[in-house]
């Protein structure tokens, strides 16, 4: 069976998506939290909390795995970083748990990436 009609486009298809997942078009007011559990062949498992408030641009995680807890959060261009409740670490826990602004800046845009799909692919620099 053939179809005369012409083809969807990438557009059109992206649109569709959006009005299905959000037809109130909730998330550029998405105010949210999950836990989410890694589980991992062979090793313990990660337990992450995790919050994202998009109007007043903040994001936070909070990962647990084994004796280690480290925390990101990002409110608007401040970044704050705990490694077992303290703020204190030596450059060596840094590098080693991969402790930086830059990393909770990845974190904050790959949960908002694949939490709000399709709706990120609209932001600028998608297409």
């Amino acid at each position: 069976m053939s179809s005369c009609g012409k083809p969807p486009t990438s557009a059109d298809i992206l649109n569709r998506s959006i009005a299905y997942h959000d037809p109130e078009n909730n998330w550029p007011t998405f105010k949210g939290q999950f836990h989410i559990t890694m589980e991992i062949p062979d090793q313990s498992n990660r337990e992450s909390d995790i919050k994202i408030d998009l109007p007043a641009d903040t994001f936070y995680v909070k990962a647990v795995k084994d004796t280690i807890t480290t925390e990101f959060d990002l409110k608007g261009s401040e970044c704050r970083i705990t490694y077992n409740g303290s703020e204190n670490f030596s450059e060596e826990i840094a590098t080693a748990n991969r402790l930086s602004c830059e990393r909770a800046t990845m974190y904050k845009n790959y949960y908002t990436y694949l939490y709000g799909l399709p709706m990120k692919l609209k932001d600028p620099g998608t297409d």
